[in-house]
């Protein structure tokens, strides 16, 4: 009896203990190299770090202090990974004693139906990716960019939102979307370092974006608070002298000038 990849993992997980798409690759190699970059300290008051109480679960307080406090940044390469012989069930990718989580689906070990044979695939999706709106955009589209030059993109399976749908069809990137799946030879990128490769693929999308012709707005300023009527504000002739750029005057950058002088931002 042949049992189903996810039990096999299962029980080999048990056997072996957990393993990465890092430990078990058959190659791998850089696609583009790490970089280190100094940035400028963020603007902000030392005392106003008083009032925080928290920060993120995922995150730490003396990492998040020294993202502010400026310095050297090391921005990490982007690597490849080739695995041969994959499984992908349900949102993960499977190999022995190897399962890496793409979609926020429960692991059940009854297949579908249907089964495609991938030749050679590169991965285009991410986990925070299948999950939010803005890493769909920063992670998932930058990645298939990557991806499409060494192999089919392919991604998990899901219902796309209309928005989605409308950037995925701007940028011209359209991903196999895959439910279950046998992979000859499959590519995995860690993409997480902001190198120049990424920046690269970012002007790409900035680039398209700027295709779509000119903007004819000058810019408006909008003020969120708790309450009022939700209205959309759009700029007409009229109001257009008093738009964004015009709220900075010179009188106004020469008081935030003088401000951040004082607190030592500047000479």
């Amino acid at each position: 009896m042949i049992l189903p990849i996810p039990l096999q993992w299962q029980v080999l997980r048990l056997l072996k203990g957990r393993r990465t798409y890092q430990e078990i690759c058959d190659q791998q190699w850089v696609l583009h190299p790490q970089e280190s970059c100094l940035t400028p300290r963020a603007i902000y008051r030392s005392e106003d770090l008083e009032r925080v109480t928290a920060v993120h679960p995922e995150t730490t307080y003396a990492y998040e202090v020294g993202r502010i406090q400026g310095g050297k940044v090391d921005h990490a390469a982007t690597t490849v990974y080739q695995i041969r012989q994959t499984h992908i069930q349900n949102g993960s990718v499977y190999k022995g004693a190897m399962r890496h989580c793409l979609a926020p689906a429960q692991t059940h070990f009854r297949s579908v139906s249907t089964t495609e044979l991938l030749d050679r695939a590169a991965l285009a999706c991410t986990f925070a990716g299948l999950r939010y709106f803005g890493h769909f955009v920063t992670d998932d589209l930058t990645l298939a960019m990557a991806a499409e030059s060494l192999a089919q993109p392919i991604t998990m399976s899901q219902r796309l939102t209309t928005h989605q749908l409308e950037y995925r069809h701007l940028f011209g990137i359209d991903p196999l979307p895959v439910v279950q799946a046998q992979c000859q030879e499959l590519l995995i990128i860690d993409d997480v370092g902001q190198n120049r490769f990424k920046r690269q693929r970012y002007e790409r999308m900035r680039s398209r974006l700027r295709q779509l012709g000119p903007s004819t707005c000058e810019g408006v300023m909008f003020l969120r608070k708790s309450s009022g009527v939700r209205r959309v504000s759009t700029p007409t002739p009229d109001t257009r002298s008093t738009s964004f750029k015009s709220l900075f005057t010179f009188s106004g950058v020469a008081k935030v000038s003088m401000y951040l002088k004082h607190i030592g931002l500047f000479s």
